[in-house]
């Protein structure tokens, strides 16, 4: 496999298609927090699901439970907070979870960079708990909190410090936060494929009931072929799912020891790549992508 070069979220690089909060968005929002909570039930395959160049394809994919409602206290004062958002080595995500209340102001600060794509999900008991994102240096908002967002991903137009608030109306509730710059997959001038030595840390997580994942980004065009092959010395704790960026479709839906296939790109747009581990395991990996 002809070495390549990935993009981790402290990398420049990168030419996905921003995409913005919409109702495909919202009703995809549980896939991308599947790591968040116990996996309790596996949701049908949909019948119009477009074929794949894939073997072995699951019937289900992973559905967690929903959070747990939050019991507030009869009283409180109002807080305020500031974080700095830092991934492990490797990682290429970070998860809060927190108490929020009406009057409170909990906010992340990120460094990203230019070209960088931004997942953002906030999810409460009640849907509450609404994002606000503002580049620090140009002083340019993303994100409305106005407009009662939970779920957001997008193309970050610049290199500088973010801030991502949340806030709420409801007087006291919890949610859990996750925050997620996919690593971009680039290709070497010439190239067409890359092997990435990846590793996915389960002890960096806030609970031993969440499923740890690393995701990768590579862009492609309708018609080209996209190759991927996973290998692992701890392959039967790890699955490996392939989502449209654009579209939300599952085109390799999350299976145990499924390392891979050809899928012939139904459209032009970015593609996810998830890699995940099964709860409280962690585990190395060697990644081979080939797009012809």
């Amino acid at each position: 496999m002809t070495a390549g070069r990935l993009t981790r979220p402290e990398d420049t690089r990168n030419t996905a298609q921003a995409g913005t909060s919409t109702a495909q968005a919202r009703q995809n929002a549980w896939a991308e927090i599947s790591q968040l909570a116990t996996v309790t039930a596996l949701a049908s395959q949909p019948d119009d699901e477009p074929t794949s160049g894939f073997t072995n394809l699951p019937d289900s994919t992973p559905v967690p439970t929903a959070v747990e409602p939050y019991s507030p206290s009869t009283t409180r004062t109002p807080r305020a907070f500031t974080k700095v958002i830092r991934f492990i080595p490797g990682g290429t995500s970070a998860h809060f979870h927190e108490i929020i209340g009406n009057g409170d102001s909990h906010i992340y600060r990120l460094s990203a960079q230019e070209g960088q794509t931004l997942i953002l999900t906030a999810i409460s008991p009640t849907n509450e708990v609404f994002l606000d994102v503002l580049g620090e240096d140009d002083g340019n908002r993303l994100v409305w909190e106005a407009n009662a967002i939970s779920y957001w991903f997008g193309l970050l137009p610049k290199t500088q410090m973010y801030q991502i608030t949340l806030t709420t109306n409801n007087p006291e509730t919890s949610y859990f936060l996750t925050v997620e710059i996919p690593a971009n997959v680039e290709f070497e001038t010439g190239t067409t494929s890359v092997s990435i030595n990846g590793c996915i840390d389960a002890q960096a997580l806030p609970s031993p009931d969440m499923m740890p994942r690393v995701r990768y980004l590579v862009h492609g065009s309708a018609g080209q072929t996209l190759t991927v092959h996973l290998d692992s010395a701890d392959l039967d704790q790890l699955s490996m799912g392939i989502i449209g960026q654009q579209d939300g479709q599952a085109y390799l839906r999350y299976q145990v020891k499924n390392n891979g296939g050809t899928l012939k790109l139904p459209s032009t747009q970015g593609y996810y790549l998830d890699i995940y581990a099964q709860p409280g395991q962690s585990a190395n990996f060697t990644l081979d992508i080939a797009l012809q």
